[in-house]
């Protein structure tokens, strides 16, 4: 992510917690050297989270880095790539409809999907979609498929 992307970002924490979280440039320095490596997004989540939460105090840089890592469902975040789970995503709201829509039911694709959220690093969506795969494979044998 870039200062540009953080930045705002930081803002919105600052005005959140006032006085608790100055909007002083080292404080945006030391907060961005250490998530600088998050995506714009996942920071923004995690942030958005947190304000949500019930804690009147600010949170730390640590804290944000672990909720936004935790909602990527990864333990690193070098593997956290939106541009690739929103292209699985994608593929699997469509593979979802489409079964729904039409009854056609395509356990290769299925699989492939499966697998490469597995590899992505994002267990809890590889776990959702498998759980979704279930329901269509239980459905697809009682019509017969």
């Amino acid at each position: 992510m870039t200062r540009e992307e953080f930045t705002p970002i930081f803002q919105e924490l600052s005005e959140a917690y006032g006085e608790r979280l100055p909007l002083k440039q080292a404080t945006i320095s030391v907060w961005y050297k250490v998530l600088r490596d998050l995506p714009a997004d996942c920071l923004e989540g995690a942030a958005l989270e947190y304000m949500s939460g019930p804690s009147p105090y600010p949170p730390t840089p640590g804290q944000i880095r672990s909720i936004a890592m935790q909602q990527a469902g990864v333990t690193d975040s070098k593997t956290i790539n939106t541009a690739d789970v929103d292209q699985l995503m994608g593929d699997f709201q469509r593979l979802y409809a489409d079964y729904w829509q039409t009854g056609v039911y395509d356990r290769i694709s299925w699989e492939r999907l499966i697998n490469e959220f597995e590899h992505t690093d994002r267990v809890n969506m590889a776990e959702y979609v498998m759980q979704k795969y279930e329901t269509v494979k239980v459905d697809a044998m009682e019509r017969g498929e």
